[in-house]
């Protein structure tokens, strides 16, 4: 839920690209909620060893790669912490495509206190990602309160070349002491900017 910024984007593969035989089937359960998903699991492929290096001509199967974030977020300090959630923290680790879950809004749900609440399943899922830790919690809770105080997008960025109005705005949210700290460093505040979807999703929340 977060608009990547240039710099910060990588490309991860939806079918592994180490994945196993008897592992296909498995996710193969996955990929059938998605009509326009068309990769073709090869077990081998032949290299051309006629061919110079580099580059061996290969297809590229476009649809079995998906964007990411870098996992670089805000944890104090003086700079952004990389690869602390997303794929790039979750390295090798098998998880559930879950943007391939049919009604996945239904799933996972962010709470008003920035909880990402959701079944057992998906638990080592979720763990692997870090898509539950203390930062994205904060950001979660701060754009529900930003919502809920009915503050708008364009105030909150605004604030980002002026202190004075994000010190108002941080004020209205009734933040812990070291929430409060952290959101208004620039970075933490940088970082909010980019997590503004969740303003429309507490919206929807609160119609409902």
């Amino acid at each position: 839920m977060r608009r990547i910024p240039a710099g910060k984007l990588t490309l991860e593969h939806v079918i592994p690209q180490n994945v196993k035989n008897d592992n296909i089937s498995e996710i193969e359960h996955y990929y059938k909620f998605v009509s326009s998903f068309d990769v073709i699991y090869m077990p081998k492929i032949e290299s051309n060893k006629e061919l110079e290096y580099p580059p061996y001509p290969h297809r590229i199967a476009y649809e079995n790669l998906t964007a990411s974030c870098d996992g670089s977020i805000y944890d104090g300090g003086e700079e952004y912490i990389l690869h602390k959630c997303c794929n790039e923290k979750r390295e090798n680790d098998k998880i559930i495509p879950l943007f391939f879950l049919p009604r996945i809004h239904y799933i996972l749900k962010y709470e008003e206190d920035g909880r990402l609440t959701y079944p057992e399943e998906y638990d080592k899922t979720i763990k692997s990602l870090n898509l539950d830790c203390d930062s994205l919690r904060v950001i979660r809770k701060v754009w529900a309160r930003i919502r809920n105080n009915k503050i708008t997008i364009p105030e909150v960025e605004s604030a980002e070349m002026d202190f004075n109005q994000r010190k108002d705005i941080v004020v209205q949210l009734d933040l812990e002491q070291s929430e409060e700290k952290n959101i208004k460093h620039d970075l933490y505040w940088k970082l909010l900017i980019q997590f503004k979807w969740f303003y429309g999703y507490f919206g929807l929340k609160y119609l409902n």
